[in-house]
């Protein structure tokens, strides 16, 4: 099985257009509090692993150049078009989430264009926030892992095919079971 990419990286702008043109192909835009990045890595990785590809901010160039020259205008066309290019939105919910001007935009951008939405609770947070209740909820590790068989189309254990990305899946579903909850 193919490993997903991270449309974010400047090598894969091409993989950008045929989502315009494509709406077979899957790929989660993966948002989140920047406090938050090592925990959407993990998941993105995880993601990525299934065969499904991701957008996760902290490489798209332009976006971090927008972002270190606090041009709102060019931070909201990034966003804009990552989640136009995006099949499903992930949002991270974390005790970060509520100080975020950016997670609820890109939510209410994502509905309004009509992308499946989903968001994960964090270990250190009782509740989703009245915005996200509408939408479908994964409460835990295990809620994760089947929102993925579901976009994947493939059985979980399966999806790896050498000892190594089992390992890798391994260490971070460990990692992770520090963030989400069991």
């Amino acid at each position: 099985m193919n490993r997903g990419c991270n449309l974010a990286l400047e090598n894969n702008y091409l993989n950008r257009i045929l989502y315009e043109s494509n709406s077979e192909k899957k790929c989660v835009f993966v948002s989140h509090k920047s406090e938050d990045i090592d925990t959407a890595k993990n998941i993105a990785e995880l993601l990525q692993n299934a065969g499904l590809d991701v957008y996760l901010d902290v490489n798209d160039n332009g976006l971090q150049q927008a972002t270190r020259k606090n041009d709102a205008e060019a931070i909201v066309k990034c966003i804009e078009k990552a989640l136009a290019c995006s099949t499903h939105i992930l949002i991270l919910v974390t005790e970060n989430t509520e100080k975020s001007w950016w997670v609820p935009y890109e939510t209410g951008y994502a509905k309004k264009s009509k992308k499946n939405i989903a968001s994960i609770l964090m270990k250190k947070v009782e509740n989703f926030p009245d915005y996200l209740k509408i939408e479908r909820k994964l409460w835990n590790l295990r809620d994760l892992k089947q929102y993925i068989i579901e976009l994947s189309g493939k059985s979980y254990y399966p999806l790896f095919e050498s000892n190594s990305e089992i390992n890798t899946y391994n260490e971070i579903e460990n990692i992770l079971k520090d963030s989400i909850r069991a």
